[in-house]
């Protein structure tokens, strides 16, 4: 059998004469080879559309991906009836990631004509649930549970600069790192690893209007007593206390201080001076409202 060479006619491939097929191929049911405007060449199975001007990814086998884009995985492969073959249909980079799991598809015909089927049951990424410990969409990580254990110093505001700042705490334990202080979920805290005196430092970047904390406490014994200051500086070295307090907190409770005046500061420092606990928050939230 021979095969045609092709050249493009407006939107159209037409065929304009006859090359014989490569060396070593009989032309029945193998591979043709079509010759493209450009003088390169196309390899496709008989029975193949004409080719484009550009050809697809072939399909690899044993991978169970759709590399060619077409929709189908494995389509291409040989394999025996009944066999069964893991696939992933969708983004190669989120396989295995998370929640998502391969499918599964079953080579069904005949001896034959033998070739898989769709591939099915596979787990595909969907909405991350925040704060469930599992990662729905893909992506590496577990979307964090936004903390409403936060109650503003003043009735309606949200606006916590925090979240745009950086922390810094006098040490770290383990990998309760002072960022988990200042990231709007409950899911993680700070923690010093040592007993009062103690401090956590927010940056701001730049100075705000500040009227005021939210606390959310974490302590172990659950009740204690508490003893702290809130702190503003301009230059993070020289700080002028705001706020002194005693205060009985329960662990994973919210507790706002209103400043006696709004600040305008770059830098919020909350100092503990005594607590039976670890010097430890689960949040610290920064208020500047209108």
């Amino acid at each position: 059998m021979v095969n045609p060479s092709w050249v493009r006619a407006g939107a159209a491939l037409v065929a304009v004469g006859w090359m014989a097929c490569a060396a070593g191929e009989d032309g029945r049911g193998g591979m043709n080879r079509y010759a493209m405007p450009d003088g390169a060449t196309v390899d496709r199975t008989e029975g193949d559309t004409a080719p484009s001007d550009t050809a697809p990814e072939r399909e690899v086998c044993g991978n169970g991906l759709d590399d060619d884009g077409d929709g189908s995985i494995e389509e291409q492969c040989a394999c025996a009836v009944g066999e069964t073959n893991s696939c992933w249909p969708a983004n190669v980079d989120q396989r295995g990631v998370g929640a998502c799991r391969d499918g599964t598809q079953v080579c069904g015909g005949t001896a034959e004509f033998a070739s898989f089927g769709a591939c099915e049951r596979a787990v595909l990424p969907s909405e991350d649930v925040p704060g469930n410990g599992i990662d729905e969409d893909c992506n590496g990580t577990d979307a964090p549970l936004a903390c409403d254990r936060l109650p503003p110093p003043i009735a309606g505001c949200t606006n916590n600069v925090a979240r745009m700042g950086t922390a810094l705490g006098d040490s770290v334990y383990l990998t309760y790192t002072s960022e988990q202080a200042i990231d709007g979920s409950c899911g993680g805290y700070w923690n010093s690893g040592h007993y009062a005196p103690g401090w956590l430092q927010i940056d701001l970047g730049t100075p705000h209007v500040i009227h005021g904390v939210a606390l959310v406490a974490q302590n172990d014994p659950i009740v204690a007593g508490v003893a702290l200051e809130i702190q503003t500086a301009d230059d993070g070295v020289t700080y002028t206390t705001q706020i002194s307090v005693g205060q009985v907190m329960d662990n994973g409770m919210g507790y706002p201080f209103l400043f006696p005046t709004p600040v305008t500061t770059r830098f919020v420092r909350v100092v503990t001076t005594a607590s039976p606990s670890w010097v430890a928050w689960t949040e610290v939230a920064v208020y500047s409202c209108p």
